[in-house]
């Protein structure tokens, strides 16, 4: 069952999480509106979003599944477990979104590459 009490406290869990800031910022100025001093300069959007560090997003993760797998077995009464099907998804994905702000976005396949023969 699920009460204010449980919504409550998961809307202040997810809303103080180390970094939320910056993705709700990086989502209002160039993801979903393009403020144009971020369209033009995206050299500005990965400053803006060099307060996000791998520990940030991996709690971010956690607790996102924390609060779905709550309101799932509240609502539908099914559990699940959310696994990385592979342990270098995350160190891939940072790879080619370093690559894209370096500006060699055209040459994505190209870091991918390197990125899987780094992995092994």
């Amino acid at each position: 069952m699920v009460t204010s009490d449980d919504i409550k406290a998961h809307r202040e869990k997810l809303k103080n999480l180390e970094g939320m800031m910056v993705i709700k910022h990086l989502r209002d100025k160039y993801y979903a509106h393009f403020d144009k001093e971020f369209f033009l300069d995206r050299k500005k959007l990965r400053r803006e979003g060099a307060g996000i560090n791998f520990s940030a997003l991996e709690n971010m993760s956690k607790v996102a599944q924390d609060v779905l797998l709550h309101y799932s077995l509240a609502y539908d009464g099914i559990g699940f477990n959310v696994k990385a099907t592979n342990v270098d998804d995350v160190t891939r994905l940072f790879g080619l979104i370093e690559c894209y702000f370096e500006g060699r976005k055209n040459r994505l396949a190209e870091c991918d590459r390197k990125g899987r023969k780094n992995e092994k």
